[in-house]
């Protein structure tokens, strides 16, 4: 079972996994991270005004790909 999901906290190597290899069976973006756990000198991304995640998230990705989301954390 995977490790619950918590706004403003980092995915962890399991969730990553999945996205790649359950959910999308395939690579993925994972996109507009918390802002709480990124550098303060990436952009905030620009959602809509009435988004409740307006100026909480910041411009940036990451590529999970099947196979290797293991590999490159070791």
């Amino acid at each position: 079972m995977l490790p619950l999901i918590i706004w403003g906290q980092s995915l962890a190597s399991e969730h990553e996994k999945w996205l790649a290899d359950s959910y999308a069976q395939g690579p993925i973006f994972v996109t507009n991270y918390p802002a709480s756990f990124k550098p303060f000198h990436m952009r905030q991304t620009n959602l809509s005004s009435n988004s409740s995640l307006h100026g909480q998230t910041v411009a940036c990705f990451n590529l999970l790909v099947p196979g290797w989301v293991d590999s490159y954390k070791n």
